[in-house]
């Protein structure tokens, strides 16, 4: 093993003041830069002799700081070939195994009905966004197990029609720094919320949306859509939520019904 010596001479090193100026660039704390330190993964090095005024390996400062970048990802519609990848992420999300078959099913039956964002080629997130039977929907969020959606259950998407969503497992990958998570989760809801406009555009009626918080930051997320959380006796501690698209006062549901409008103002009978 090298001596800190021998790294010194090899190595460009970088003061703490240089390091920590590094971080903030990045939008990190200089806080940040030190629990490196301390964990021992980015190296302190004292000059011979001297008791202050450590400097510290600029590569190791450089690779802490990857661990924190902030990379982006492609928003599209899934296919039936993702849906491998899709259930690998998912299993990693919920513990719980995922039929590629069943889910599969789903896409082949409606193509719009799931979605995902792609790094480099890589699958690092997706998320459903399901019209079905308000019944339905009632069911699946009032059971403490999931109750399995059928494919013919899932409806076909007609200009003029009036539909109720299902959105549900908003799911990005987790090895990865919570700043990327939170990136990554945001890019899928910013898609979500542009595929549902374009739904308007094309003269999708949509009466509401409901969706399940999995996790306390996806429960921020749907309030800060305008989502309202409604009490539906379930013996589950998910907490429930549903967006009115024709009453919400928020911008997403606003920005919907103006394109919705649009479309019909554009196809009115003369």
């Amino acid at each position: 093993m090298e001596d800190k010596s021998s790294i010194t001479q090899q190595t460009e090193l970088v003061t703490a003041q240089e390091a920590k100026r590094l971080f903030t660039q990045a939008g990190l704390s200089a806080a940040t830069f030190y629990r490196y330190v301390q964990a021992g993964q980015i190296e302190s090095i004292l000059p011979t002799g001297r008791q202050r005024g450590a400097k510290y390996p600029k590569n190791q400062v450089l690779t802490a700081l990857g661990k924190h970048s902030i990379t982006p990802a492609v928003f599209s519609q899934a296919t039936v070939e993702d849906m491998p990848e899709i259930a690998t992420l998912l299993e990693t999300f919920y513990n719980a195994k995922i039929s590629v078959e069943k889910r599969g099913a789903w896409i082949q039956r409606n193509p719009q009905a799931v979605y995902i964002l792609r790094h480099e080629g890589k699958l690092v997130g997706c998320t459903f966004l399901m019209p079905l039977s308000e019944e339905k929907i009632t069911q699946i969020l009032t059971s403490q197990i999931k109750p399995p959606t059928k494919p013919d259950e899932i409806s076909l998407y007609e200009p003029g029609k009036q539909y109720t969503l299902y959105s549900r497992a908003t799911v990005v990958l987790q090895s990865v720094s919570k700043k990327q998570r939170r990136h990554w989760a945001a890019r899928l809801i910013t898609g979500l919320i542009n595929t549902v406009i374009e739904l308007g555009r094309n003269g999708i009626i949509i009466d509401k949306i409901y969706a399940q918080g999995d996790t306390k930051a996806g429960e921020r997320a749907l309030r800060s859509l305008g989502f309202m959380q409604i009490e539906l006796y379930a013996p589950t501690a998910r907490r429930n939520f549903v967006l009115d698209m024709a009453k919400s006062g928020s911008l997403y549901a606003a920005k919907y019904r103006a394109a919705l409008n649009t479309w019909k103002a554009q196809n009115e009978e003369i």
